[in-house]
């Protein structure tokens, strides 16, 4: 699976969630970029979003938030998953391959925090947005690609993540 910025695909309508932090106990001061990317697998319906931290401009931790069931995410993986892998596909939850410039139980809890009603189904409402755009392209063809600049080197990283996480993945289960 290669996660893309929703920015590169639905273009300058999506939006991205900007914080300033200031005091936390845990977490730097400054300014925090939630980057939501998706699968740009045409054929994966994963019901997931791959949400890239960035304090200010450098990427700092990767959260994973899938908001369908267990039952789902059990049925979509087609065997049984162990309770790691549903809880990593299940709600929010820390990427293994996340760079944990910040501590991540920290970043974990600030996130659950910000995921309110609104917020997660800004996310379900993007991802049926990038689902759109992948079907709409001639089938065969690649998926769109964004701009160049700071939203294609987040694209690069994110591609760099998702084979990183498939090699751990493969290495764990030898």
């Amino acid at each position: 699976m290669i996660f893309t910025p929703a920015g590169e695909l639905l273009g300058p309508g999506s939006t991205v969630r900007t914080l300033r932090l200031a005091h936390h106990p845990q977490l730097p001061d400054g300014e925090y970029t939630l980057v939501d990317a998706y699968c740009t697998d045409r054929s994966c319906d994963c019901r997931k979003t791959m949400i890239h931290v960035l304090l200010d401009g450098q990427h700092v931790s990767t959260v994973h938030y899938g908001w369908e069931s267990p039952a789902f995410y059990q049925r979509w993986y087609g065997a049984p998953l162990d309770a790691i892998t549903l809880a990593e596909m299940k709600g929010p939850s820390i990427d293994l391959n996340s760079p944990d410039r910040v501590p991540r139980d920290a970043m974990l809890a600030f996130f659950i925090r910000l995921l309110d009603a609104r917020y997660a189904e800004h996310l379900r409402q993007q991802y049926a947005g990038v689902r759109a755009a992948l079907a709409a392209p001639a089938q065969g063809s690649p998926p769109p690609s964004g701009p160049p600049g700071r939203a294609g080197h987040l694209t690069r990283v994110v591609r760099e993540l998702g084979k990183q996480r498939k090699s751990k993945r493969r290495s764990a289960l030898r």
